[in-house]
């Protein structure tokens, strides 16, 4: 993997409450780090099994989805609770595969949110 591929940005969303103007807390969500990230391309096997056998018309399931490569490190620890901003589409983590061994880069599975 070459950092040169992490040539996209996204931001990392998180829920915190905050207090209104009543006094009550509510859940907001907020930015809290914006960091690089490669977008990973689909092969001919994830293709070809998000498209319906009968018509050949490719399914919702594969446009919703989005696999992302970020550096391991990052000022804030990622979780699975957050979500990600990407290119004006939020999407929420579906699965994190962190490379505990060489601690060079996570890989993040999401979905579109709605």
């Amino acid at each position: 993997m070459k950092a040169r591929r992490l040539n996209n940005r996204c931001e990392i969303i998180d829920i915190k409450k905050v207090k209104n103007s009543e006094g009550k807390y509510e859940d907001v969500e907020t930015v809290v780090n914006t960091i690089y990230c490669e977008v990973l391309k689909s092969n001919l096997k994830e293709f070809m099994t998000s498209t319906d056998s009968r018509s050949g018309i490719t399914m919702d399931s594969r446009r919703v989805t989005l696999n992302l490569i970020v550096r391991y490190q990052q000022r804030i620890e990622i979780e699975s609770d957050m979500k990600i901003g990407f290119k004006g589409h939020i999407y929420k983590i579906v699965k994190m595969e962190p490379n505990h061994q060489d601690q060079d880069y996570t890989m993040i599975g999401c979905e579109l949110y709605e």
